[in-house]
This record gives C-alpha cells, structure tokens and sequence, in this order.
C-alpha cells in the first residue's frame, strides 16, 4: 500500500479534486474545484490549482463553535443524568 489519505473534522474537497496517497487534509482544509493535492494541506487554509497551492486562510464563524459547545454540553449533561 502506498498511503492513506486522511481528511480530518470539516475537510472541503472540491468536484474533480485529485488528493494524492499518503496526503493528510487538516482540519477545515479546503481543495478547491478541479485541484491537486500532492502534499498535506494546513488546517483552515484553502488551496487551489495543480499543484495545489495555499490561497488564504480560512475564518469559521464563532457562532457555529459556540452552537457546538452548547450541544456538546447538553450531551455531556444528557451522559451525567443517565450515570
């Protein structure tokens, strides 16, 4: 085997991508339409062309990250009431 390819949380891999064996995608790494990803690719960074190169970074919106706390907490409260 030559390598697994591993797309971490978020991961965005465009239409008619190519990711190359062995290439680790990073956590919210984006491959843009018709790119080629032949080396990892940094986490919340968005990448295009052939080669794919870096273009910019990436911002998530805290708003999503404070929905997802409030659902882990409430998950978490969900486990200690059944323990």
């Amino acid at each position: 085997m030559i390598g697994k390819i591993v797309l971490q949380n978020g991961v965005w891999i465009g239409a008619k991508s190519i990711v190359a064996p062995g290439v680790i995608c990073h956590t919210h790494a984006v491959l843009a339409v018709q790119s080629v990803a032949n080396k990892n690719l940094e986490p919340y960074t968005i990448y295009q062309g052939n080669p794919a190169l870096p273009q910019k970074k990436r911002v998530i919106n805290q708003t999503v990250n404070k929905f997802q706390m409030k659902k882990n907490e409430k998950n978490l409260n969900h486990h200690r009431m059944l323990e």
